[in-house]
């Protein structure tokens, strides 16, 4: 029988129950139920899970926008997409018939401009990451870059 305080005497024997007490092996201190350890190893390895499946959606997201994107091309229909997404425009050379609208759709994590390599020509301005987008009608070439980041470089040349 049981005391209050946790503390019981059975035949002798001096038995002692609590949150801290060890009970039957495996038990990791509770008798019945999954111990401290073992929950912890669940807890971790469904952490571990979540992990995999990020790093292996989020790639699989990117590169399928990509191809996609990978028309060079119009012939018309909705208006060509010019994607920036990984640092880089994509598709990095359009060809479209002239006063075709061309829409430049920001994807990417980071802020990205549409300038236009000649001084006083075309600027979107930031647009800002996450799906925000700019669009213009095209009558001449554009040979274009991201201000914020010179390395990318793209253009839009005219059919025929």
């Amino acid at each position: 029988m049981a005391r209050p305080g946790g503390w019981g005497v059975t035949e002798g024997t001096v038995t002692a129950s609590g949150p801290d007490t060890p009970g039957p092996a495996g038990s990791g201190g509770r008798a019945g139920g999954p111990g401290r350890a073992q929950i912890g190893r669940v807890v971790w390895t469904v952490i571990v899970a979540v992990f995999v499946v990020i790093a292996i959606a989020v790639p699989v997201k990117i590169v399928g926008k990509h191809l996609r994107s990978t028309s060079s091309s119009t012939t018309g229909g909705a208006a060509p997409v010019v994607h920036m997404a990984g640092l880089q425009f994509a598709p990095g050379h359009l060809v479209v018939k002239k006063g075709t609208r061309v829409v430049f759709d920001n994807n990417d994590v980071a802020p990205h401009t549409v300038t236009e390599d000649t001084a006083g020509g075309v600027d979107s301005g930031v647009l800002s990451p996450g799906g925000k987008s700019f669009s213009l009608v095209v009558n001449r070439t554009l040979v274009y870059h991201c201000a914020i980041h010179p390395f990318m470089k793209a253009r839009v040349d005219l059919a025929g």
